[in-house]
């Protein structure tokens, strides 16, 4: 009975075994092995690039454009303080609004004030005063036909940087030396004559001429001076003349003679 029981138990023993029963013992574990850590390289921006240090204003050619224009190239180049403004008239008409000067020259950094200054509206051109209408250093209002008178006129005032340069003359109801309407003259060939036509009114007008280094400018026209045309005098008929002659004459004569025969 007893080795019944002993058989049972190791029987059981190996039933147990065999079968997994009971808390099976944990399996060893294997170290776990990190990676060295390696560090990530973070991708910076671009370096921006940077500007001229200093900016050649003479090479940008901005004198003769229009301020517009001449900013456009200035912050092209990188000047980030440039101005505009008119200064002087222009001398011709053509060059309103041109860049004549830049300050400074030379090299700047962009930063530094630049200053451009364009031509302004031209300075305007009074007419010239009215001449006069002379007959023996006298003005007058009325004059001869066929008769010859004198143009007298004033000196003129060009705006600064302009002369006269021709006193420009137009009549009506005479003709000038050149036997034209029209004549120019100086200043120092004053009067001028003109000889009057034979009827209506002579009338004179005339214009100045302003040169400079960059062209003329005419004045507007004069006011006008004016004379009546009075008909010549016409030659008075010759009256006729008296004339007479008185003549007598007396004449006696005698004569003797005798005749004897012998």
């Amino acid at each position: 009975m007893p080795a019944l029981v002993r058989g049972d138990r190791l029987g059981g023993t190996l039933f147990a075994l065999l079968s997994g029963g009971g808390d099976p013992e944990p399996a060893p574990s294997s170290p776990t092995s990190s990676a060295p850590s390696t560090p990530v390289d973070t991708p910076s921006a671009p370096p921006s690039p940077s500007g001229p240090s200093t900016i050649n204003v003479d090479g940008l050619g901005l004198t003769g454009r229009s301020c517009e224009d001449a900013l456009a190239v200035a912050a092209q180049a990188g000047l980030e303080n440039v101005t505009c403004a008119p200064g002087n008239p222009a001398p011709s008409e053509d060059q309103i609004g041109q860049v004549y000067e830049v300050v400074p020259l030379g090299n700047v950094k962009p930063t530094d004030s630049v200053t451009l200054t364009s031509y302004a509206e031209q300075s305007p051109l009074d007419a010239p005063a009215a001449p006069t209408i002379q007959s023996n250093g006298q003005t007058v209002t009325s004059v001869t036909a066929r008769s010859s008178v004198q143009v007298m006129w004033s000196s003129y005032s060009c705006p600064a940087g302009l002369t006269p340069s021709e006193y420009r003359f137009t009549v009506s109801g005479g003709t000038f030396a050149n036997g034209q309407t029209t004549s120019s003259f100086s200043l120092n060939q004053r009067p001028a004559t003109v000889t009057v036509g034979d009827s209506g009114a002579l009338s004179v007008t005339y214009t100045v001429t302003c040169a400079g280094e960059s062209g003329d400018r005419t004045s507007p026209v004069s006011s006008e001076a004016a004379a009546t045309i009075q008909p010549a005098q016409s030659p008075q008929p010759s009256q006729p003349g008296n004339g007479g002659s008185n003549g007598g004459g007396n004449g006696n004569g005698s004569g003797n003679g005798s005749g004897s025969d012998d």
